[in-house]
This record gives structure tokens, C-alpha cells and sequence, in this order.
């Protein structure tokens, strides 16, 4: 069986200090990165289930607006003041994805909407949501849509959209917390393992 001399040891003692910070790295990197998903989701959908609940409440007077033609252009002036008062946007669909009121764009200017995820997940079920960059404001947003129903059937869809940038920015600057204070560790724990490498060197070659 081979015997490492002290130089060998001397020697191997570099990589593998080199290693171990590599090692460090790699699970900061990959903890910052996984870290925050969970927290991403559990935000989502904790804003997912606000928005259903402030789409019941805006349900009651939508709904009459929404039932006759000529009355439309009240559901927008009515969407835009809720939406604003809100800060969320607000937009009334027909069943057949047409929309009639929006409250921060022209319906006129919007396309059909009835191929939207959200709007396919409300026509069949109570609820539909999604989280997707907006195709008409090109943001990423939070999609919550409700089925309106009126003697027993549908007669629109009430969907409500929040913009994510407030998560993202605060997940992003919880990131770049992370990592600073990671590679202040990483680098303390280096330089404390050069220490170390450096008197046990110095141990061996007064020995």
C-alpha cells in the first residue's frame, strides 16, 4: 500500500480545499435558485384565492350591466373605477370570448379572448386561473376568470388580472441577498480553511 509523504499530503490538501469551496458554492447557488419557488407558489395562490373572492363581491353589480347591449359601456366605465380602486384589471367576456369591457385597454382593440387558459378552465369549471405574460400589456400577470350566470345559464365570463412584478422583484432581491451573504460565508470558510492549511503545513515541516 502506497504512503503518502508529507509533501503528497501537503499537496493534496489545495484541491481538496478547492473542492470543498466549489462545493459550497454549488449548494448556494442551487438553495438560492429552489428557494424560492415555494414561496413563489404559495404566493400565487394566496392571491389566486383573493382575487376569486373580490370577483364574487364584483359579481353583484357587473352582472345587471353585462345582461343588455347598450348598457355596456357602463360595464367599462364601472370596470375601469372598480378596477382602479382595486388595483387590479377587470374584464367582461362574452361565452363567446368577445370582450365588452376592459379596464385598462379598448375591448374594441382586444381579440378574442375564449382561447385564454383561464377563460377555457371558467367555461367548464366554477373557476379557471393562470400565470402568463399578458398579451395585451405584455407583463407577466395572475389570471383569475368566474362564469356569470343569469336564469340558469352562462351569459359571460368576469375575469381579473394581477401583475406579478411586485413578487418577482422581491424574490429577486431576496436572491441577491442570499448570494451576497453566501459568498461572504464562502469566503470567510476559504480563508479559514487556507489558515488552517497554512499551520498544518508549518506543523509538518517543523516537525
Amino acid at each position: 500500500m502506497p504512503v503518502l509523504t508529507p509533501h503528497r499530503r501537503h499537496r493534496l490538501r489545495w484541491p481538496l480545499l478547492g473542492l470543498f469551496v466549489l462545493v459550497m458554492v454549488g449548494c448556494l447557488v442551487g438553495s438560492i435558485f429552489f428557494a424560492g419557488q415555494p414561496i413563489r407558489r404559495l404566493y400565487e395562490r394566496s392571491q389566486a384565492d383573493s382575487l376569486l373572492a373580490m370577483a364574487q363581491i364584483l359579481k353583484t353589480p357587473l352582472l345587471p350591466l353585462v345582461l343588455v347591449e347598450n348598457r355596456w359601456a357602463d360595464a367599462e366605465a364601472l370596470a375601469q373605477r372598480l378596477g382602479a380602486d382595486a388595483g387590479v384589471r377587470i374584464t367582461l367576456l362574452l361565452p363567446d370570448g368577445t370582450v365588452i369591457a376592459d379596464s385598462e385597454e379598448e375591448p374594441a382593440r382586444m381579440g378574442n379572448h375564449g382561447d385564454r387558459p383561464e377563460i377555457r378552465q371558467a367555461f367548464l369549471e366554477r373557476r379557471g386561473d393562470a400565470v402568463r405574460p399578458s398579451e395585451t400589456l405584455g407583463t407577466r400577470m395572475l389570471y383569475v376568470a368566474t362564469p356569470l350566470h343569469h336564469g340558469g345559464r352562462m351569459i359571460g365570463v368576469l375575469r381579473l388580472a394581477l401583475p406579478l412584478a411586485p413578487i418577482d422583484d422581491a424574490l429577486a432581491a431576496h436572491r441577491r441577498l442570499m448570494l451576497r451573504n453566501g459568498l461572504l460565508v464562502t469566503l470567510a470558510t476559504a480563508l479559514l480553511g487556507l489558515l488552517v492549511v497554512w499551520l498544518c503545513v508549518n506543523h509538518e515541516e517543523r516537525r
